[in-house]
């Protein structure tokens, strides 16, 4: 018999995935600071660049953008043009924005992973944090877009997991992947300075009382 707490989180990707998967938008971001990015590179079509992400400007790095839709457009269409068994510039609409859900949806998991990890590393039951996290609006409406604060979430969640490791035993490994972390996370949003701070400071703190 499955265990009733994997049914009761099974139940919650559901809900998660049939809330991600209803159209519409909440905000043009969502559309702007992703796919309009990435569609002009993969498909070889003209898109609305945003100022930021022009060359002359370069305010924001296209790296997390080519992550997050990027790559699953470019799978998109690879797999669209296998299907069809020609070239084809560009996918059905329908198709592109599922691509777009699916890796927000994807890339959710990583937050949950995350609360796991670091519930099972102070010794705390994470049932009651998976509770608040997947039933949050927070969860189920704006980590399910491609906005830059959603992959922002997303970097933070793992620099917590990663120094709450650290805790026990300092490493190269993890002190290198809480660096990349923390570097993806200021290269997704200036922002991120501010919340990856603490971990950082915590990190050092921690590594010198160990020396």
């Amino acid at each position: 018999m499955l265990n009733r707490r994997v049914i009761s989180y099974t139940v919650l990707l559901w809900v998660r995935w049939t809330i991600s998967s209803l159209p519409g938008y909440i905000h043009p971001d969502e559309y702007f600071q992703s796919p309009e990015v990435t569609a002009a590179s993969v498909f070889d079509i003209k898109t609305f660049t945003p100022w930021e992400y022009q060359p002359e400007h370069a305010a924001r790095s296209v790296l997390v953008p080519f992550l997050t839709t990027g790559l699953p457009l470019w799978i998109v269409r690879r797999v669209a043009e296998l299907a069809e068994g020609t070239m084809q510039q560009v996918p059905r609409a329908i198709d592109m924005y599922f691509a777009e859900r699916v890796s927000s949806f994807l890339y959710s998991l990583i937050i949950d992973y995350a609360v796991y990890r670091m519930c099972k590393q102070i010794g705390k039951d994470p049932v009651l944090p998976f509770l608040l996290v997947s039933t949050s609006q927070v969860m189920l409406v704006y980590y399910m877009r491609p906005f830059s604060n959603s992959v922002e979430s997303v970097a933070l969640c793992l620099a917590f997991s990663i120094y709450a490791t650290t805790l026990q035993k300092i490493t190269s490994i993890r002190s290198f992947a809480l660096g990349s972390v923390l570097s993806l996370g200021i290269f997704t949003r200036i922002t991120f300075i501010l919340y990856g701070f603490p971990v950082g400071l915590g990190f050092l703190l921690n590594a010198y009382k160990k020396r």
